[in-house]
Parts: structure tokens; C-alpha cells; sequence
């Protein structure tokens, strides 16, 4: 780890560099993808083959001379931050063959503290310990400032490294709720299950969790009100009806079951964790 500890290298939100990385790296989409495919290979060499199908689809037929245009913009944002003798290169028997390696150390980028802080709270809550667990998750969430490499461009396969990491970030933030859930605080998540069904709301899990949240605040006619808002967005849109989970979630609040209260975990509802 460096010497402070600290994050400088960044993805989580538009890609940034430096230990107060506040302001977006000024630089073009495509030399942003570039540093962005470097920090994402966590360390390891990536070959200018690879890397030309992480920045482009079809690549142009001046895509060598391109690359080294790009990665020369990238050694420039790193210079501004101290950070030249980072970026590495070994040229091989000509520039196609060219490897290039960013060297981060360990706890140096924001995703490898994020995995780290999510790592941990799966541990505490497959221990019963959700207020661990609610801690860990509020600080690797705190490390986002938005979507995953928002100001970066890239192809295909490069929108699907960075769909994943967004990915993470929602089961993080479903996990966050679940921890409290277990905890009883249904009455401070209300704001945070309500933001998850805005960003996702044909997603079953998320749903789930904010009607048993408004169950369990004392909201039963807003709970019910969001499984219906889910039904009729399921058919309109994907033309099929609620999961038996949640269909059974309905029935248990029609009928005031009492067991929904004591109910800590989704894996109760017949829901995976």
C-alpha cells in the first residue's frame, strides 16, 4: 500500500486520479478508456491487441497508431499526478506486440477498497453480525460518485466489465437494506429502498425489500401500493407477473401475518441472498 493508504486511482463514478480526486480527469472519452482498462486489469500487463478490442468494436484501420496516441494522453494525466513511473511498457518485437501494465498497489484503487469493504460484510452477516456488516457496506458505497467510468468510452466488452462493476454496486446497496432489515431499522431504510426501486424498478429483489420495509415502518397501504405499482410495471413491460416470492409476500400482508415482523432474512420469502 502506499504510504498514506490512500485511493488514487478511481472508477467508481467518472474516472479520476490523485489521493483528492474531486474533479473528472479533463482528457477525451476514448484516452479515459484506455487508463480505465488499464486500472480495471488490476495491475496486469494488457497486450495493444487487447486493448484494442476494449476501446473499439470494429477498430479503425489506424488503430496502432491510434493506441499510442492514447496511451501517450494517458502517461500525461498520470505525469500531472506524480504517477508517470506507473505506466509501463514493453514493446515486444514491434508495437503490435506492445504489453502495457499500470502498477497499483494494494488498497491504491477505489474498486479493490470496495471489494474489500463488501467482502468483509458478506462475512459478518453469514455471522449474524449486520451492524458490521451495515458499516462495511456504507463505507464501499461511500467510495462511488455515480455510475462506473461515466466519463470513459469503450466497446462492447469494455460496457460489460463496467455493467458489472455497476451490478455490484446495486447488490451492495440491496445488501445494506437487508442488513438493516435484520437489524429492525425498516424505519431509517424507507429513503434508500425508495432510490433503489426509482434506479430499478422492474427489479424483483429491490421491490421486495421496500415493501417489507414499509410493512415493517407501519406503512401497510404503501406497501401494498408498491406491489401493485410491480405488477403493472411486470406485465406493461415485460409482460409477465410477479414472482411466487412476492406473491406470497402479498397474501402474508393482506393477512396481517404476524411472522412478518419477526422475519430477518429474504431467504424466508424463498428468496436467495
Amino acid at each position: 500500500m502506499n504510504q498514506e493508504g490512500l485511493v488514487i486511482f478511481h472508477l467508481l463514478g467518472p474516472v479520476r486520479l490523485g489521493s483528492e480526486a474531486v474533479t473528472p480527469c479533463p482528457a477525451s472519452p476514448t484516452s479515459l478508456g484506455i487508463l480505465a482498462a488499464l486500472m480495471l486489469a488490476g495491475g496486469h500487463g494488457l497486450s495493444a491487441s487487447r486493448l484494442k478490442r476494449l476501446i473499439w468494436d470494429n477498430p479503425p484501420r489506424s488503430a496502432m497508431s491510434n493506441l499510442r496516441t492514447y496511451i501517450g494522453q494517458a502517461r500525461t494525466h498520470l505525469r500531472e499526478y506524480g504517477l508517470t513511473d506507473r505506466l509501463h511498457t514493453n514493446r515486444g518485437t514491434g508495437g503490435a506486440d506492445a504489453t502495457y501494465q499500470l502498477f497499483i498497489e494494494s488498497g491504491e484503487s477505489d474498486v479493490q477498497a470496495f471489494n474489500e469493504h463488501t467482502a468483509q460484510a458478506g462475512v459478518a452477516s453469514a455471522r449474524g453480525q449486520f451492524d458490521v456488516a451495515m458499516h462495511r457496506l456504507r463505507q464501499g458505497l461511500s467510495l462511488w460518485a455515480g455510475p462506473a467510468c461515466s466519463n470513459a468510452s469503450g466497446s462492447t466488452v469494455m460496457r460489460g466489465y463496467i455493467y458489472a462493476l455497476n451490478e455490484q454496486r446495486l447488490l451492495a446497496r440491496e445488501d445494506y437494506i437487508e442488513a438493516g432489515l435484520a437489524l429492525g431499522l425498516a424505519h431509517v431504510l424507507v429513503g434508500e429502498a425508495r432510490a433503489v426501486v426509482a434506479d430499478h424498478p422492474t427489479r424483483e429483489r429491490a421491490s421486495e425489500q421496500l415493501i417489507r420495509v414499509l410493512y415493517s415502518s407501519g406503512d401497510p397501504h404503501g406497501a401494498l401500493n408498491e406491489h401493485r405499482r410491480l405488477s403493472m410495471r411486470l406485465r406493461e413491460d415485460l409482460g409477465v407477473d410477479p414472482s411466487p416470492p412476492l406473491q406470497r409476500l402479498y397474501s402474508a400482508i393482506l393477512s396481517h401475518d404476524e411472522s412478518l415482523q419477526r422475519r430477518q432474512d429474504s431467504r424466508l420469502l424463498g428468496w436467495s441472498a
